[in-house]
């Protein structure tokens, strides 16, 4: 396992990113990002969570994996009402991207951390990984190191 994943895990917990153990995850991929999409999604199934997608990424995503299909609308209310509790919104190149940007402030809003590049998207499902493992978050003094 990568060494850097613990201290990315302690790092978004220690930014007050409140990392479900459980719950549901949205995936809002771009076009340009969907090559990367169905690999997240089989990791965070493996780990037990209840996947959304926007049509666009659930189309694309394979059926098996029990992707819950949701409108752009419907996603803020499921925000809203605490059924999805991790964002994972990439975007386009479009600078006008409304819905991205409505669906990132209703996130944001109720506190559910969003990632938006394929990048951090990676890194946090290795941190879930981790997370879920029941990794313990123990201080280390830096006199012990």
């Amino acid at each position: 396992m990568i060494t850097s994943i613990p201290a990315y895990l302690k790092a978004q917990l220690a930014a007050g990113n409140r990392l479900p153990k459980r719950g549901g995850i949205l995936l809002t991929i771009a076009d340009k990002d969907k090559k990367h999409a169905a690999a997240i999604a089989e990791k965070l199934k493996a780990l037990g969570y209840q996947l959304y997608a926007t049509p666009g990424t659930a189309a694309f995503l394979d059926v098996a994996l029990g992707i819950s299909k949701v409108t752009k609308a419907a996603v803020i209310e499921k925000i809203s009402c605490s059924e999805i509790n991790l964002v994972i919104n990439t975007r386009s190149d479009r600078k006008d991207d409304a819905d991205a940007r409505r669906i990132d402030r209703a996130a944001l809003t109720h506190q559910i951390p969003v990632y938006s590049t394929i990048r951090s998207a990676n890194a946090v499902c290795d941190a879930l990984t981790l997370y879920c493992s029941g990794f313990q978050l123990e201080p280390v003094r830096l006199q012990d190191l």
